[in-house]
């Protein structure tokens, strides 16, 4: 009877130990980041140069104006990708409210981005505004390296849990700063570039009315890209 018990012992401690760490190998998934990986670096370094693009303060060549819309379209393939991954994953790992509000947001970029086209490159020549770009595609990034972890390392299910969940409020942020984006390409044209511009070739020992005016300038150029709703 003892050499059953130990046996049986021996088999249950087996069986422990095997759940206690191992690796969630998808291939699908996993080909997906790769595909990903690759894009994101790409991505960044289009995206730099094209924030790089007001160096000559005054004007754009067509070639710079040209990569500058190339990108954005490039971008918004990498996001497309970055929504497959997710999509996939949550057959898996769940978050499916944070998948919907990612695939409205998604969808209200691309209309405003079809409205206001001008406007999408003029948020990626603002130099106050075009780091959104970077950001968001730096968030996706850390989203897509969590779900990487998840399926290559090995760990037990509590740890496994734990990263699990830190996908949750990852995701809240890609959709906080896709919110963001949709409101910059809203409100941001060509002439806040300009003006960014003029500004920036001014002293800066410029008394306060002057400073007032310049403000309302500002103001001005900023109310005119507000359309009201019929």
């Amino acid at each position: 009877m003892k050499r059953y018990f130990y046996i049986l012992l021996l088999m249950l401690s087996f069986c422990l130990a095997s759940q206690k760490s191992y690796a969630q190998i998808d291939p699908v998934l996993t080909g997906m980041i790769i595909r990903f990986t690759n894009t994101s670096t790409k991505q960044y370094s289009k995206q730099m140069a094209a924030m790089s693009a007001q160096t000559e303060g005054h004007v754009w060549l067509q070639s710079e104006v040209e990569s500058v819309n190339n990108c954005l379209k490039e971008f918004d393939d990498y996001l497309n990708d970055f929504r497959n991954i997710i999509a996939y994953a949550a057959q898996a790992y769940g978050f499916y409210y944070e998948i919907h509000t990612l695939c409205d947001n998604m969808g209200d970029l691309t209309r405003q981005i079809g409205d206001t086209p001008v406007n999408a490159i003029a948020v990626a020549l603002h130099n106050k505004r075009n780091d959104i770009y970077v950001d968001l595609g730096n968030t996706c990034v850390g989203v897509v390296k969590i779900i990487k972890d998840c399926i290559t390392q090995k760990m037990n299910e509590e740890d496994r849990l734990k990263l699990v969940l830190s996908i949750r409020p990852k995701l809240k942020q890609v959709n906080n700063k896709l919110f963001l984006l949709i409101k910059l390409v809203k409100y941001t044209n060509m002439g806040l570039v300009w003006n960014e511009i003029v500004q920036g070739t001014k002293p800066h020992n410029r008394d306060k009315a002057q400073i007032a005016k310049d403000c309302l300038k500002s103001w001005n150029l900023n109310a005119k890209s507000v359309k009201s709703k019929k």
